[in-house]
């Protein structure tokens, strides 16, 4: 409901029409299970957006907003990646901190002011001792042995330090053939083929489209050339909630980077809220139960 509230705001739409919006989600509620996967319920709010509005992407200027507020950062967060001791780590908890441009899971956000205060907590370092929820020697080790990486990307304007993050890869792992991912088809702010392109990353790696039409990767809605793609990767990044909440029950060679954001995977992965996470997936690990 609060997301429905905030995407209706974000459309411009009147309260008679937010109002429309929460009876026709609310219509749909009986039909939905608590083990359907939040990603799934979002597109379910996608649809009735689209059927009011007329319009396929209606976070479209959002999206075009958070790419350009990236972008005007995108030299500073380069230069602190470059000035650290290890640029690899820093790049890395630059990508994680640009995880925060959701407007899916934060609300009221100002995303000039979001990145300038997070830029500067990078620079104030955050403290980010090898753990299971920071496997860094286990990442760059699996970078070493591998030969392709597929990155798989979530919002708009995020994509900017994920782009400083895969310059880096580039620099310290050449021999890494690095794919980006991107959405099928428009799904709340969730980055298309032309933000990647907007951002300059289809310069930098090959972008491909997943097929995919909900807020998170869901491979069973992927098309086949990217689920062949996904099954012979050496190493996925998977950035972000709606990643992590989609292939949570996926094995493979998957790392989760993001910054958790609410209670649910607070509480999932055993973390505070606003930690920054670089997990390596281990299903043994994970809990079986729907924190959701």
């Amino acid at each position: 409901m609060q997301q429905t509230l905030q995407t209706g705001r974000l459309c411009g739409l009147s309260d008679s029409e937010i109002k429309r919006l929460f009876d026709g989600l609310g219509g749909q509620l009986s039909q939905i299970s608590l083990d359907e996967a939040p990603p799934v319920m979002a597109s379910r709010l996608q649809r009735i957006i689209t059927e009011m509005t007329g319009v396929a992407d209606p976070l479209l200027a959002v999206k075009r907003e958070s790419n350009e507020a990236a972008l005007s950062y995108y030299e500073e967060a380069v230069s602190f990646i470059d000035g650290a001791e290890d640029p690899l780590r820093a790049a890395i908890q630059v990508a994680i901190a640009g995880n925060i441009i959701d407007y899916g899971a934060v609300f009221n956000l100002d995303v000039d002011a979001e990145l300038e205060r997070i830029l500067q907590q990078e620079k104030e370092r955050i403290a980010c001792e090898e753990s299971e929820l920071f496997s860094y020697e286990q990442f760059k080790h699996d970078l070493e042995q591998a030969n392709s990486l597929l990155y798989i990307g979530d919002n708009a304007g995020e994509i900017v330090f994920d782009k400083a993050l895969i310059a880096t890869i580039q620099r310290q792992y050449p021999h890494l053939a690095i794919t980006f991912a991107v959405r099928g088809y428009p799904i709340l702010n969730d980055a298309l083929m032309e933000d990647a392109e907007a951002v300059g990353l289809d310069s930098l790696v090959k972008v491909v489209s997943s097929g995919v039409h909900t807020p998170g990767l869901m491979l069973e809605y992927a098309t086949d050339e990217f689920k062949e793609l996904f099954n012979e990767t050496d190493v996925i990044i998977s950035k972000g909630q709606g990643n992590l909440e989609s292939l949570l029950e996926t094995p493979g060679p998957i790392y989760f980077l993001l910054v958790a954001k609410c209670q649910p995977i607070s509480r999932l992965l055993g973390c505070e809220i606003r930690d920054i996470i670089l997990k390596r997936q281990t299903l043994s690990s994970i809990a079986r139960e729907n924190p959701f």
